[in-house]
């Protein structure tokens, strides 16, 4: 159990739990928050104590230009 470092009272468990959103793979930056946001709350459901990251837009991703590279001669 973790204290309290200026009393030294117990003060509970301390958990930690996040989600994560890729911006550039959703459709624009509110579909990311948005995705991040359900994302932490499937890892405080899941038990808690884990990072869970968001599925990618796949109609976002389809739609990205593949960069391409002039070939070395």
């Amino acid at each position: 159990m973790s204290h309290n470092r200026a009393t030294d009272i117990p003060f509970g468990k301390v958990t930690f739990s996040a989600g994560l959103a890729d911006v550039f793979a959703q459709a624009d930056p509110r579909a990311a928050l948005k995705a991040a946001d359900e994302a932490l709350y499937a890892a405080k459901k899941d038990g808690r104590n884990r990072i869970v990251c968001a599925p990618v837009d796949i109609r976002t991703e389809a739609a990205k230009p593949i960069p391409l590279r002039p070939h070395a001669a």
